[in-house]
């Protein structure tokens, strides 16, 4: 994730470097994988999202830990204060992903 981000120059093209400016890079990225859901908190500070279709769902969990590596990866070019959390995934039985960008 820090790579890519660092490839794409996404820390360079995001006016600020809070929540929003890395949800927005999260939210681009699972638009692109085919992921749909839905903000349910926005903030300074926060913002959270749950997902109710992932393409991976039926994934082993080991993904999902990946695309965490992934976003937080992204975090440290885009908004180096703040870091993702998953609180629920799909492939660990839960019925829908849930994730919080925040301060660290």
């Amino acid at each position: 994730g820090k790579d890519s981000a660092e490839k794409s120059g996404a820390g360079k093209n995001v006016e600020g470097t809070g929540a929003t400016d890395l949800a927005s890079m999260i939210n681009l990225f699972e638009e692109e994988m085919g992921m749909k859901g839905e903000v349910i908190e926005v903030g300074g500070e926060r913002v959270a999202k749950v997902l109710m279709s992932c393409p991976l769902s039926k994934c082993p969990p080991e993904i999902c830990q990946l695309m965490e590596c992934y976003a937080r990866g992204m975090s440290k070019v885009i908004a180096p204060e703040f870091t993702f959390i998953q609180e629920a995934t799909m492939t660990r039985g839960d019925d829908q992903c849930r994730w919080v960008v925040r301060r660290k």
